[in-house]
């Protein structure tokens, strides 16, 4: 059997599964229903051993795009994998349509600023709980982060747009910036500091790094990516490393997002106070 074979075998019982069950479940607890449809040689009916190596080449191939039922959790040695019910479509054709760099559709590098809006702006939004990891690639791109709908910010913070889109971001590496900076506070990251100021939290004294780059602590920084995994959704692009920047004003002027501050024409002065509160404590 082809990898394509397996994969559109795959995600047919997935879509029947989840049907039915709507929670998450680890990935070998369906192996004997692959392998009762022939995905799987009967011997594997009891092991993940081949599913997990079938995954992980998806994953190195940046394909886990073809089975959005994946989930994957990245711990300090190994990867679990997940199957959970998504709202992403099934890929009708497994060879994405591509562009002159050669990458995925959801991927390709975008030519205009009404291409970026439909793709990134009006295009599909991932819960950040569910978002899989090792499928953000390692390329420049940019980011746009909502609100689930629900969820509210502090009225004193300024309006949340009515599509909830509250931040829009750019990065050299989606993978670096929008995973580990922005949504696990692996590094320097404006919109983290941004929502914990927002959400109340304060950092311990001593904690400013250099210019604004303030931490917090363990513990709040866990009750943040919490937070952010129960209540954002996000979605994200790859672009040209050189238009980034003036792309991302672009859209930011446009629609003046709640926590973007720079080139937001209706930046909530109440964000910059708790920014510069939590500023002077970090000192």
């Amino acid at each position: 059997m082809t990898q394509e074979e397996r994969i559109v075998g795959i995600n047919k019982i997935l879509k029947e599964h989840f049907k039915t069950n709507k929670g998450k479940v680890e990935a070998q607890s369906l192996m004997p229903l692959f392998v009762d449809a022939g995905i799987f040689d009967k011997k594997y009916r009891y092991s993940g051993k081949k599913l997990r190596t079938f995954l992980r080449g998806l994953r190195d191939k940046n394909e886990l795009w073809k089975i959005p039922y994946i989930q994957a959790e990245k711990k300090q040695k190994n990867t679990f994998w997940y199957f959970a019910p998504s709202s992403k479509t099934i890929p009708a054709k497994l060879t994405m349509p591509v562009v002159a760099n050669k990458v995925p559709h959801e991927e390709a590098c975008c030519t205009s600023i009404r291409e970026v809006e439909n793709r990134l702006i009006r295009g599909q939004y991932t819960s950040v709980n569910s978002l899989v990891s090792t499928s953000i690639p390692q390329r420049a791109g940019l980011y746009c982060i909502k609100l689930r709908k629900g969820v509210t910010l502090p009225t004193k913070i300024g309006k949340v747009r009515e599509d909830g889109i509250i931040y829009i971001g750019k990065g050299v590496n989606l993978y670096k910036r929008l995973w580990q900076n922005e949504l696990n506070s692996k590094g320097h990251a404006t919109f983290f500091r941004s929502m914990g100021a927002i959400l109340g939290y304060i950092p311990p004294k001593g904690s400013l790094k250099s210019g604004n780059n303030y931490h917090f602590d363990d513990n709040d920084t866990e009750r943040i990516i919490k937070w952010m995994r129960q209540s954002l959704t996000v979605n994200y692009i790859v672009l040209d490393d050189a238009s980034l920047s003036s792309v991302e004003k672009q859209l930011i002027t446009k629609y003046m997002p709640l926590v973007n501050i720079q080139h937001n024409p209706n930046a909530s002065e109440e964000l910059r106070r708790l920014r510069s509160e939590c500023v002077r404590h970090a000192q």
